[in-house]
């Protein structure tokens, strides 16, 4: 029996749990969420942010202070001629460092999406990488809730869904992983939110995914953290399973 070339390329086993972490800036500067926009928009709003910086350091004047208490011509409101005081205008200098700071820290999430998604998704056929595993629905066979286990005075709580894809030839519970995974990492990347993604639930924000061998075929647990997620996947997956006319 030959080898499997789909096993030998190993899977990451990530399961979505690199979504988790997050980028933060130079102290002066908020922290940026690596997830919270697609790498296009965190290259957007890094040119949005240098074109604040630069013009915030257009209004810095090195010779306010002196100008100001020179004697020539009306003294500005609120200045004080102190003999030792600060440049009113330094402000747009540190706010200006504070919009390179985020300039660069949306820079870097950009790239950390897209080495996620290089990683992630090496020695994935470009036919695999552009076409979602759900988008085969007719090798999907059951969808079933995941729930949470419920107590005495607590019903069990529906957190994602399962989704049990056949056998078919070539296809191993690893192999399906590393495509979900790639598929992950690659709406990520998108931002969650291309409309020819819309049926997918591997496109919803903050999904995570579990592949098993049962049921004679390939189960996928889909599960998230926040309930609007939770009902997106819910819905999508209902879409899927739902008869074709």
């Amino acid at each position: 029996m030959g080898r499997n070339p789909h096993r030998s390329a190993g899977s990451p086993r990530t399961h979505g749990r690199w979504l988790a972490f997050s980028l933060c800036c130079a102290t002066c500067a908020p922290a940026v969420q690596v997830h919270g926009s697609g790498a296009a928009q965190h290259d957007r709003t890094a040119a949005q942010e240098e074109l604040a910086a630069a013009e915030h350091e257009k209004q810095y004047r090195p010779d306010a202070i002196k100008a100001a208490c020179s004697g020539q011509g009306e003294r500005p409101a609120g200045v004080v001629c102190w003999a030792s005081t600060s440049n009113p205008t330094e402000q747009h200098l540190r706010d200006a460092a504070r919009h390179r700071a985020l300039a660069a820290a949306h820079r870097a999430a950009s790239s950390a999406l897209r080495a996620a998604e290089a990683s992630v998704c090496s020695g994935v056929t470009p036919q695999d990488r552009d076409i979602s595993p759900f988008a085969h629905r007719e090798d999907i066979v059951q969808g079933a809730p995941v729930l949470t286990p419920g107590g005495s005075k607590t019903p069990p709580r529906q957190v994602g869904v399962t989704v049990v894809f056949r056998a078919v030839p070539g296809l191993t519970s690893e192999w399906l992983q590393r495509l979900i995974d790639c598929h992950i990492a690659r709406n990520a990347v998108l931002g969650h939110d291309a409309p020819e993604m819309a049926y997918c639930p591997l496109a919803v924000r903050g999904v995570t995914a579990h592949v098993a061998s049962e049921h004679g075929g390939y189960a996928v647990a889909l599960r998230a953290d926040e309930q609007e997620s939770i009902n997106a996947i819910r819905e999508r997956v209902d879409a899927i399973m739902r008869p074709q006319r």
